[in-house]
């Protein structure tokens, strides 16, 4: 079978041989047979019907430039299926080390459920400092694995999974290496949600804000989550609890804030405990970025053994601000700060409570909650 041959109408596993090559467009099922070491890549691939199946010890060696493409005009799907003694590698034709890159995976919005990269190398991949690997922004959520799988060599940021974004069914035991971009991820802040604990990134995970709209936990990870972004937690219809676990650090670019339960109609919470938040900027201003901020739709709330550094936006035109602002919180939110620090705060206050019942201003009190703070406390009326 010859590079860009005719559409694949039944299953097939193409021709025999030690290198093999892979048709431009795959319209079925169709499986690189075992006998293929190689596959010679030299113009796009793209699956948009049944799945293209890779199997254990299969080098895929791409041309510049070219893409694998999954699911963009019709259902379609992928599986790298590798072992830890043999694993899939896709690769470039030639030379990556001189800089020569293939284009990349993108998975596209009709992408099919079941898609998985397990024990799989992907290298010298996104062509222009483009992705690796690009998750469209409307796959359907648990649909995607990506376990026990090396991505190195890329000039851009390794994954893009767009805002809000496809939560994986499974990412984890992964390695991100020897890039390039910025990051290692950008995700939405509800995917990051979908990440386990278990990968190695050698840079930060971007995140470009976005809502949470159900229980989502932010698990403990091996590099720093910067939010880009406003990300605003709020159910639609009932309560959204965002939990951030220990060790995570966030650093937050100019302006950028945590928004819990914005209204009554748009319910959110906020469980964090050991948690580091700090600016991104290497040279950051008092009031770098803006601080968390509560609604009166936000619930019972725990803020416990955290660090706030270069937070709260300065106040302007007679309005007061804190690096933690409750706004007008229900008398049973309960939204407690105890045992954190508070240092470089820009705003008027380190917590500022509007709360004209005055039911839980022992709960961010100094000298009862235990805090450090470097601004006043203020909790009652305005």
């Amino acid at each position: 079978m010859t590079e860009g041959g005719p559409d694949q109408t039944s299953d097939q596993t193409g021709d025999a041989g030690t290198t093999c090559q892979l048709p431009a467009t795959i319209t079925a099922d169709y499986a690189v047979p075992d006998t293929c070491t190689v596959v010679e890549i030299a113009q796009d691939v793209a699956v948009n019907g049944g799945v293209l199946t890779i199997g254990p010890g299969v080098l895929l060696r791409f041309a510049a430039g070219v893409h694998l493409t999954i699911g963009k005009t019709a259902p379609g799907g992928l599986k790298i299926q590798g072992t830890s003694q043999q694993l899939a590698r896709l690769s470039v034709a030639g030379d990556g080390s001189s800089g020569t890159r293939w284009g990349g995976i993108e998975l596209g919005p009709f992408t099919s459920s079941g898609t998985l990269i397990d024990y799989a190398i992907i290298e010298y991949a996104g062509q222009g400092a483009g992705p690796a690997l690009t998750i469209d922004e409307s796959v359907l959520d648990n649909s995607v694995t990506i376990t026990n799988t090396t991505i190195r060599y890329c000039d851009g940021i390794p994954v893009v999974n767009g805002t809000p974004g496809s939560l994986f069914a499974d990412f984890s035991g992964n390695t991100v290496e020897n890039n390039q971009g910025k990051f290692s991820m950008t995700v939405g802040a509800r995917v990051v949600g979908s990440i386990k604990t278990s990968n190695a990134f050698e840079s930060a995970i971007s995140i470009p804000g976005g809502d949470i709209e159900s229980d989502t936990v932010w698990s403990a990870q091996s590099t720093q989550l910067v939010i880009n972004g406003i990300v605003l937690v709020a159910g639609p219809t009932t309560v959204a609890k965002l939990t951030i676990q220990s060790p995570n650090t966030l650093q937050f670019a100019k302006g950028t804030y945590l928004f819990i339960g914005p209204s009554a109609v748009k319910p959110g919470a906020l469980d964090v405990d050991g948690v580091s938040f700090s600016p991104r900027s290497a040279s950051p201003v008092l009031g770098e970025w803006s601080g968390i901020q509560f609604g009166n739709g936000a619930e019972a709330s725990t803020i416990n053994d955290c660090q706030f550094s270069w937070a709260g936006k300065a106040a302007n035109a007679g309005n007061n601000t804190g690096v933690i602002t409750i706004n007008e919180p229900s008398s049973a939110a309960g939204i407690t700060v105890t045992n954190s620090s508070m240092t470089n705060s820009g705003s008027t206050y380190s917590v500022l409570v509007v709360d004209g019942q005055q039911s839980d201003c022992d709960k961010y009190s100094v000298s009862t909650a235990q805090n450090t703070f470097d601004k006043d406390v203020y909790c009652g009326a305005l």
